[in-house]
């Protein structure tokens, strides 16, 4: 990897993500084996990307029981720009029929929620019969309209994160650790 830009903190450890995303597998694992035993159908578990794939493959692995994947394209941020989209979610799927099934919408971050907020009524307008979330990492502000289910850490600052799907301007996502970039560099 070529060497890190100066103005990145480290956050979240490669060790602290999977460990994390270890607990996180076995409690999600709860719901998906209770979804099974009562429907006979698996969670149906959603990757909304970019971001989130690298968090939705290591959950899914976590998870002790056997969930369907599929996959949508959601943005609500310019990754040219580091900055949060005025027009709302923009939204393209790979549909699997969600109608009578319960679904894990799985992501990077939850900022305000409204990524999250919008695919869950989706969902649910379209027959789902639960909609719960997970992401790495929720942005815990007053601007927040969404709570997700599950979230690995949770934080209150703006700060901007890269690594692990998260993007600097379409730089390091691929990073295995999670930084905060520092805004005074």
């Amino acid at each position: 990897m070529n060497q890190l830009p100066k103005h990145y903190r480290l956050t979240y450890s490669q060790e602290a993500i999977a460990e994390r995303i270890a607990e996180l597998g076995k409690e999600v694992g709860v719901w998906a084996e209770q979804v099974h035993r009562e429907s006979g159908q698996q969670l149906l578990a959603i990757c909304i990307l970019r971001g989130a794939a690298f968090f939705f493959c290591d959950l899914l692995r976590a998870i002790p029981e056997t969930v369907e994947l599929t996959y949508c394209r959601a943005s609500s941020y310019s990754s040219e720009e580091n900055v949060q989209l005025n027009s709302g979610v923009q939204l393209t799927m790979d549909m699997v029929e969600p109608e009578g099934r319960a679904i894990l919408l799985i992501d990077d971050i939850c900022d305000t929620g409204s990524t999250m907020d919008s695919l869950s009524k989706v969902f649910l307008s379209r027959g789902a019969i639960e909609v719960r979330s997970s992401v790495l990492i929720y942005r815990k502000t007053p601007k927040s309209i969404f709570t997700p289910t599950w979230s690995g850490f949770e934080c209150e600052s703006d700060d901007w994160f890269v690594g692990f799907g998260m993007e600097d301007k379409n730089y390091f996502s691929n990073l295995p650790e999670v930084y905060t970039i520092e805004r005074d560099a």
